[in-house]
């Protein structure tokens, strides 16, 4: 029963990463289109749009907070790995959950904190200074994206406790292994 309703929770989150990772691509689609009419209309026209800096400040921010989550999923965040390799798989298995542990309460504390921050600009109605924009929009992604990564975390724990115990698959599985050697720092 446990299994079925956390494999069910996984495939939600693997949707929800999915899309985050899809509006990720988004986003990078229309900084490149801003930043090209940016130059166009500076460099061509000799009108140079003041607001394209700062348009393109709040994509990245938000870019780089909506991906995490998918990130850490396919396990590509950078690691050093050259003294978690030299352990025992038990070792690297209760590193991992110390590792993860850290994070999920790094990042509970950025989505609280953000949250703060979002809401402040809703209430209060904040706009950026140069162009005017409203500021909500940019920085609810950013406590959406970090409550997303607590999502992901949780999964993670959950897989590593499970291997440490012998039930289910978790830990540094064979692939991740291999991948390690050639895109991490070691």
């Amino acid at each position: 029963m446990m299994k079925k309703i956390a494999a069910g929770a996984e495939q939600a989150l693997n949707g929800l990463e999915k899309f985050t990772m899809g509006f990720g691509v988004f986003i990078i689609f229309a900084m490149m289109v801003t930043v090209v009419y940016g130059v166009v209309m500076r460099y061509v026209f000799n009108s140079p749009v003041h607001q394209i800096l700062e348009l393109t400040a709040y994509m990245m921010v938000s870019l780089t907070f909506l991906i995490l989550a998918y990130i850490q999923h396919q396990r590509r965040h950078v690691r050093i790995s050259f003294f978690v390799m030299r352990q025992s798989e038990r070792n690297q298995i209760i590193l991992g959950i110390f590792t993860t542990l850290c994070a999920l309460v790094t990042f509970v504390l950025l989505t609280w904190g953000s949250w703060e921050y979002a809401h402040q600009a809703w209430r209060l109605k904040f706009t950026s200074e140069e162009a005017g924009y409203p500021l909500f929009p940019p920085r609810l992604l950013v406590p959406v994206g970090s409550f997303l990564m607590c999502l992901r975390l949780l999964a993670d724990l959950y897989h590593e406790i499970n291997s440490l115990f012998g039930l289910g698959s978790g830990g540094l599985k064979t692939t991740e292994k291999a991948r390690m050697g050639g895109e991490h720092v070691h």
